[in-house]
């Protein structure tokens, strides 16, 4: 009937569309004994369409090559009928492999049931992703110790990070190792670690029965490169690696071989940490200078498992000197005071010597410190480190340098001292490290306590504008009514001779002023009127006191004696004897303008 039929691509697919529904008869019962026949047919008209589609003059190339894709798939539906797996669940027929969906539920199927060169067959010839049967090929092989049948299925999915060069295997793009090597190589280490192979009857036949079915190795996706040498960097002698982890030598080696073929350096430290090979994980990562992030790595590690000595006796063991840890431990350094982890931080750097670094780490610490006794211990701590530091043959620091730091040492010991004994004060906030506002209103508040001595060491040490750290102070002072503090300070003030008689009355007319207007005591502000040096300083005072009958008198016996013209002060006191209600000074003040006017 088709000879009859002149149109060979009419033919063409119409062979093609008799066979997918000849290939649908094949699931049926009522065919199971006819089901060679039936392949038989197919393949015939599928040869028969092909022929014809070759001797047509028209353009039949796409339908020629589905021909020939129909008549490679006819073997696969052939063994996939007569496997005696279960595939209910789906009708198979020669359109079935032109889905990929419904190909990768056939591989996930004929995986499950073990036939995985079956299901590889299916996955190249369907053109579906052939690597989760190789994967369970090559972890089906590891888990009964057949360690090189199981890398030669390996090297079907996984792309090596390594290359062959000169005979050694060198690591490429270690920061950036391919996406789909990581859950791959994870399952096989986790099959490694997880114990010695298995030796049960039913692993060992059901391997047995693989090798059996496999006539001929398949052709790989790709042609991967295998090192020649997969170990080629050896971090320390293999006898002392056997020695300290919980895996056989073959296991080890099995791991080693994974992770330097098929992993990045970060895969191979975790590996050494997880196993406690902490000197195998240095010895990788200066070698193979890696980034100092790898480093930390080990750090977190053995910080958690507290090895951090045993962590500085191999950085010691490895080299002594320590140079070649200087970076990584700089590094380290750098992150623990970011992090604010300063307890480790300080561990590292007394480690490495540099005890001017530890010095103000310990300052930190006292800053952080919630109590006066631990604050004072770290400054101890802190000036024991830069003693030390002055003590180096080679210092990091000049001198001047850290005899500044000293000073500023002892003199904020002087100031918690000094708060401690003080009655229910607690650690400041401020210190004297901190910016030169911290630092004034620290003298300002040791000033406000009376300790003048202290609050004079701390201005002249860090240059502080001193003039207004006592107005501040006093003003303080006056509000709570402590004369008697005034007073001591005013006679330190005295006794050095420091201060100029402008600024000393205007700290006195601070405290006048407040005494007056908020702490209503008019007799201590008398009292201190007397101490103003200059005249026109002594006339704001007796104004402030309300004293303006003696106000006038002063500002008229200055004026005398200075033959100034300058009427202001007399203007001031007639301006405040009416806002007081005090008309007898008023007039007086009216009179002497009024006769002085010219």
């Amino acid at each position: 009937m088709l000879d009859l039929c002149e149109d060979s691509q009419v033919v063409g697919q119409t062979c093609l569309i008799l066979c997918d529904q000849l290939s649908e008869q094949l699931n049926s019962p009522d065919c199971e004994k006819d089901r060679l026949l039936f392949v038989n047919i197919i393949q015939q008209l599928l040869l028969y369409g092909k022929y014809r589609l070759e001797n047509c003059t028209e353009d039949t190339f796409t339908s020629i090559q589905d021909c020939e894709t129909y008549l490679s798939r006819v073997d696969l539906l052939q063994k996939l009928l007569f496997s005696g797996i279960d595939l209910k669940y789906q009708r198979i027929s020669l359109s079935t492999f032109t889905d990929t969906q419904k190909s990768q539920q056939i591989r996930d199927k004929l995986i499950e049931y073990d036939r995985i060169e079956l299901a590889i067959e299916v996955a190249t010839k369907c053109n579906v992703d052939a690597v989760p049967a190789w994967v369970n090929w090559g972890l089906t092989l590891l888990k009964i110790g057949k360690y090189n049948e199981a890398k030669e299925k390996f090297r079907y999915c996984m792309t090596p990070t390594v290359k062959e060069e000169n005979t050694e295997a060198k690591i490429s793009s270690p920061r950036n190792p391919l996406p789909s090597n990581h859950s791959i190589l994870h399952k096989i280490i986790t099959v490694l670690e997880s114990g010695a192979p298995s030796k049960q009857r039913e692993l060992i036949t059901k391997y047995n029965e693989l090798k059996n079915r496999i006539k001929k190795p398949q052709t790989a996706r790709t042609d991967p490169s295998s090192p020649k040498s997969a170990f080629s960097f050896s971090p320390s002698p293999k006898q002392n690696l056997i020695k300290q982890h919980s895996l056989d030598t073959s296991r080890y080696m099995q791991c080693m071989y994974y992770l330097q073929c098929y992993g990045t350096p970060d895969d191979l430290v975790k590996f050494w940490l997880r196993h406690n090979l902490i000197e195998d994980a240095l010895r990788y990562i200066l070698n193979a200078q890696l980034d100092v992030t790898v480093f930390q790595t080990v750090i977190t590690a053995v910080l958690k498992t507290n090895q951090l000595q045993k962590f500085k006796e191999i950085l010691l063991k490895i080299d002594p000197t320590q140079k070649k840890w200087n970076n990584f431990l700089l590094s380290t350094c750098k992150y623990f005071n970011n992090s604010k982890k300063y307890d480790l931080l300080l561990n590292f750097q007394e480690f490495m010597k540099d005890y001017a670094r530890a010095g103000f780490t310990c300052i930190k610490l006292f800053a952080k410190a919630e109590d006066h006794q631990t604050q004072i211990r770290f400054l101890d701590e802190a000036k024991a480190y830069f003693v030390k530091a002055s003590e180096l043959e080679q210092p990091v620091n000049s001198p001047n340098d850290i005899n500044k730091y000293m000073r500023g040492v002892n003199l904020q010991k002087e100031v918690s001292l000094f708060l401690m004994g003080q009655k229910n004060v607690k650690p400041l906030d401020i210190t004297l490290f901190g910016a030169k506002d911290q630092k004034t209103r620290i003298a300002e508040i040791v000033l406000e306590m009376s300790n003048f001595d202290l609050a004079w060491k701390i201005m002249q040490e860090y240059q502080l504008e001193f003039t207004q750290i006592y107005k501040t102070a006093f003003k303080a002072l006056a509000l709570k009514k402590q004369t008697q503090a005034i007073t001591n300070i005013m006679k330190g003030i005295r006794g050095m001779m420091m201060m100029e008689d402008e600024d000393w009355d205007e700290l006195l007319l601070i405290v006048i002023g407040v005494y007056m207007n908020e702490g209503n005591d008019k007799n201590v502000a008398e009292n201190f009127v007397n101490q103003l040096r200059k005249p026109t300083s002594k006339i704001t005072g007796l104004i402030l006191c309300k004293k303006l009958n003696k106000a006038y008198l002063e500002a008229v016996s200055t004026l005398e004696k200075t033959k100034s013209s300058d009427l202001t002060i007399i203007h001031t006191i007639s301006s405040e004897a009416r806002k007081t209600g005090n008309p007898h000074v008023a007039d007086l003040c009216e009179q002497y303008i009024s006769s002085h006017s010219n």
